[in-house]
């Protein structure tokens, strides 16, 4: 690498990730950058300005870690227009196809290889359980590490550090550090019990630091408050920059603040996290309470019901771990719908004797079904866990939504094919890396598109 072009950092939005040499943009990661997600419940506490907007537009290349809607924000994309994306290597991956016919170009990355990107930058992906990948970007003076909003293995995390920052180079970790998953959503005996306090939510983030060697942390993908009605409980719960400030101790790392501008060379850094606001306009509300009034007229199709018998029956190990049977109780209408795991029965009731019940407005649920993929869900911060069991093993149910969602449940081929796929993360001294003879994207971009005409 030639060590004369100045490189730059910068973090916007939620999740996107630049990286500007002498000033030009070579890569963005997970461009959301207007509107809302999850049923306007999620917006972004910064809003990227057009110049912003701009310079993701340019990007040479986009990488897009994941298919939350968080993550992968279809009006963004839309907006940018076609680009050069690449992507981590999951098993039945159905995001790549999905940009290909809306005319965008798609390259998935070989996990645990190098890829040039330019002369002086690099990147490589990390598949992770499940459907998520760590991104490790490497310049002449620095490793950057983009968590982002997976959950490794302390092993993994070292083996990371062993076999893509060798020479010790400065490391940069991005993670993400606020609740937003089922584990913030569950109640017991009617009382909020997370799985997850913000100390510890702030320990895993420095944890995660320690183990990568980071001399720096960047406060990252956690850029997001929530103003429906029925999930502006979550700001309270939210874990803020002041959040990790007050609890971060324990390591040598350094805390940067959200909304970074660092050079990747003397590694000085600003912020504009002054900036955020917490609050909507007059037109952001109106969309809000246009989704509300929808959801409140909405009325349930008497088909759901066996549309949800059909999904619950797609997903493995639900009889076994789930004997007394699951409810989702539908809050717009309230309708109870009962899945009874031992005969596989739709009931119209839920009994007291159950493990756990779901509780949702039913046009979200409707939406969720014509789409395939409820595990979801677990990220809006309005839906409701009312538990009887253990709280990690309600949250376990949403793993396994997300596992059939994905086509993991397929056959027991495909499920053996991910569990084949991912023993290198749960097992790390099998990597295979190749760090060595780097592959050059343009022209494998280039090689693609000439045997496609």
């Amino acid at each position: 690498m030639n060590a004369a072009a100045k490189l730059e950092l910068r973090t916007i939005g939620h999740a996107c990730l630049l990286i500007l040499q002498d000033g030009e943009p070579v890569i963005a990661t997970d461009p959301w950058l207007i509107g809302s997600v999850y049923w306007r419940s999620w917006w972004l506490e910064k809003y990227p300005s057009d110049d912003d907007i701009e310079l993701v537009r340019r990007s040479r290349y986009l990488y897009v870690t994941h298919s939350h809607l968080d993550h992968f924000h279809w009006p963004s994309l839309r907006r940018l227009g076609p680009h050069r994306v690449l992507h981590p290597a999951f098993p039945n991956y159905a995001i790549p196809g999905f940009l290909h016919s809306h005319g965008f170009h798609n390259r998935i990355l070989t996990p645990l290889t190098w890829y040039s990107l330019s002369d002086q930058v690099r990147v490589a992906s990390v598949p992770v359980p499940f459907d998520d990948s760590i991104m490790i970007l490497d310049t002449p003076d620095a490793v950057i590490f983009n968590i982002n909003d997976a959950a490794p293995r302390r092993a993994l995390l070292e083996r990371i550090r062993q076999t893509f920052n060798p020479a010790g180079k400065t490391a940069i970790a991005l993670k993400s550090y606020s609740p937003a998953s089922a584990g913030a959503l569950t109640f017991v005996n009617g009382v909020r019990s997370p799985l997850k306090s913000k100390k510890d939510f702030v320990q895993v983030a420095i944890d995660i630091s320690n183990a990568l060697g980071a001399d720096y942390f960047v406060p990252f993908a956690s850029q997001a408050f929530f103003n429906r009605e029925d999930s502006k409980w979550a700001n309270d719960h939210k874990v803020t920059y002041e959040d990790l400030k007050s609890n971060w101790s324990g390591t040598k790392t350094q805390l940067c603040k959200p909304f970074v501008t660092m050079d990747l060379q003397t590694f000085v850094w600003t912020s504009a996290y002054d900036a955020v606001k917490r609050s909507l306009t007059d037109a952001q509300l109106a969309r809000v309470h246009e989704e509300e009034a929808q959801e409140k007229s909405f009325v349930w199709p008497e088909a759901n019901a066996a549309r949800l018998k059909a999904y619950m029956d797609e997903i493995y190990f639900v009889r076994w771990l789930y004997r007394n049977g699951i409810g989702w109780r539908l809050t717009t209408s309230g309708r109870e719908l009962f899945y009874r795991t031992k005969t596989r029965a739709i009931e119209n009731k839920i009994p007291e004797d159950h493990d756990f019940v779901i509780s949702l407005p039913d046009k979200v649920m409707d939406d969720a079904l014509a789409n395939g993929i409820l595990t979801d869900l677990g990220i809006t911060l309005f839906v409701r866990i009312d538990t009887k069991i253990n709280q990690k093993l309600a949250y376990l149910f949403f793993i396994l939504m997300n596992l059939r969602d994905y086509g993991h449940f397929k056959t027991r081929r495909d499920f053996l094919d991910i569990v084949r796929f991912y023993l290198p993360v749960v097992f790390p001294k099998l990597f295979r890396v190749a760090p060595k003879n780097d592959r050059p994207l343009a022209i494998a971009f280039d090689a693609a598109s000439a045997a496609k005409a």
